[in-house]
Parts: C-alpha cells; structure tokens; sequence
C-alpha cells in the first residue's frame, strides 16, 4: 500500500470570498457572502487526495480605530476560524484614496508555501503572481494542485494554471454539493 502524501492547504480568503459572490453559474438572487462559505469543508475537499498536515487562511487585519464593530467581528470569526484548525496570517489593511487594501498578505503566504515541509501544496487563489513560488516548488520536487473559481471576476492566466501540477475549478453547483457554501 502506498503512503498518502501530506499536503498542506493555503487560502486567499480575499479571492475566495470574491470569487463566491461572483460565480458564473450562480442563481439571480442567491448571495455567498462570508459567513456562508465552509472553509473546513473546502480544505477537506482540497486535501481529499492525501493526509492534512496544515491550512493556512490569509486575510488583512482591519484597523479598530476605522469601525470597532467590523473589527470586533472579524476577531471572532478569525478566532472561530482557528477554532476549527486553521491557521489564521494576517497582513496590514492599508487605506489610499478612501479604499481600503491588504499589505504583505501575499509575501506572507508566499513565504508559507516555501517554508511549509508537505508533500503537496493546494494553492486556493486565482492569483498568477504566485507563478514564481510554483516554478520553486516543482523544482525541489513537490506538486501544487490549483484550486479556483468559476467567476465573473477574473479568470486565472493559462500559464499559471498549466504551471501547476494539477487544477480544480469550482463553480456554484459544485460548491453547493460539496457543501462549501451553506445553503440559506
């Protein structure tokens, strides 16, 4: 019998709760927001293939001084989060021009899926500016399965999708089966 690999799962929160309210085939009127997206059922799905060794969630941390009840709201479902094994990265949330944008979240994560000893590592983000952190991977001999979004809101560059070992999209009806967005 073979030895399962261990895989370790990394989440662009930012991407996967766009990419949630913008799903192609989505029904008119249905909203996912965050509270309804099931992030241990959508690690388990992404690490259906070997044994867990860790997930990662990425977001900024809002600033209590902008709105204290936002900001006490995202401590409790962060702490919910870690509550449920994953671990919480938090960048900065930088605000230019009144609009409001994360810092060093991607560093963090990049640094993450290099330092991170796992066999495999699911990359849950459309973001192609991780080509450079998969070229590294693969070429120390470890596999990187790409896990988007069917969504209105960007499509990930074919070059970065043919870059990973292997590519999952899930659209609404996959979502919903799977039960990554809770049904209201």
């Amino acid at each position: 019998m073979a030895t399962k690999q261990k895989i370790s799962v990394f989440i662009d929160a930012e991407y996967v709760i766009k990419s949630a309210k913008n799903l192609t085939d989505k029904p008119f009127g249905v909203d996912i927001s965050i509270w309804d997206i099931d992030w241990v059922n959508l690690v388990d799905y992404t690490a259906r293939l070997g044994i867990l060794h860790n997930s990662y969630y990425y977001t900024a941390t809002l600033k209590q001084n902008e709105n204290q009840k936002t900001y006490e709201l995202q401590r409790q479902y962060l702490a919910k989060l870690e509550n449920l094994g994953l671990v919480v990265k938090l960048g900065k949330m930088t605000k230019i021009k009144d609009i409001f944008m994360q810092k060093g979240v991607d560093v963090q994560m990049a640094i993450d899926i290099v330092s991170e000893k796992s066999d495999i590592a699911v990359l849950i983000t459309g973001d192609s500016d991780f080509e450079p952190v998969v070229e590294k991977l693969k070429a120390s001999g470890r596999e990187v399965f790409l896990v988007t979004f069917s969504s209105k809101s960007g499509q990930t560059p074919k070059e970065f999708i043919d870059l990973c070992s292997s590519h999952d999209v899930i659209d609404y009806q996959t979502g919903k089966t799977l039960g990554i967005w809770r049904q209201k």
